[in-house]
């Protein structure tokens, strides 16, 4: 009974990483519904990858697993992971089908480049798309600089329609809570049971800007002070 409780806790920890995994790709204060996306088809991949090695009986992909179950584990366990896989797949998807479905509509944000004029008519702005792809300014600043700043930097002059709807649905909009979580820690750092009457307002915008402070142009407008 030990020894299954053991293999069992192996087999978690495993999926827990390829979960923790997927989780911290995304975070950041940068992240967007696209990239989290690719991070969940990531994660659902890499389960499908080793759902398939354990129904051939490899169990390469789970290394704490092997070296707990010596190689080799009992159709009864196997049969057991490989059900919950299929229910963590499901799960991912039913969780992440709206998602799915309205990212594929527009995955024209990510390389409008490759995108066909038939992706963005229900925009219509095929004429648009066409500008874009014939622009070789506009070309060489997304190489250089990505899909994210090419829309907010340079979309709106030469395509204001489909870079409006790529900020603004796509871009822009928070897609996970870490900025509301990461917000909520400086605040219970800044205002301690010790401090509890303090007006954090100030403080607490200094402490979630990105906004890097100029230090050499703030100290020149500071007048030195002699010593007496």
């Amino acid at each position: 009974m030990t020894d299954e409780f053991l293999i069992k806790t192996s087999y978690l920890a495993e999926i827990f990483s390829l979960y923790n995994e997927a989780n911290k790709r995304m975070q950041g204060a940068d992240a967007n519904v696209m990239e989290c996306k690719e991070a969940v088809d990531a994660f659902v991949r890499k389960v499908e990858y080793r759902k398939n090695k354990l129904g051939k009986g490899d169990l390469q992909q789970f290394p704490l697993l092997q070296q707990q179950s010596g190689g080799k584990l009992s159709d009864a366990l196997a049969r057991q992971f490989t059900r919950h896989m299929e229910q963590l797949q499901e799960d991912m998807h039913s969780r992440f089908s709206d998602i799915n479905e309205h990212v594929s509509k527009d995955a024209w944000v990510m390389d409008p480049f490759l995108a066909k004029e038939e992706d963005v008519e229900h925009l219509q702005a095929e004429d648009e798309l066409m500008d874009i792809k014939s622009n070789s300014l506009c070309k060489r600043f997304y190489d250089e600089h990505g899909y994210k700043r090419f829309w907010l930097v340079k979309g709106p002059g030469v395509a204001p329609r489909l870079a409006h709807h790529a900020t603004t649905r796509f871009i822009l909009p928070f897609a996970t809570t870490y900025l509301s979580e990461t917000a909520f820690s400086a605040l219970v750092t800044i205002k301690t049971k010790a401090r509890n009457r303090l007006d954090v307002h100030s403080d607490f915008r200094l402490a979630v800007t990105k906004v890097t402070p100029d230090i050499p142009s703030l100290a020149q407008e500071i007048q030195c002070q002699s010593s007496h």
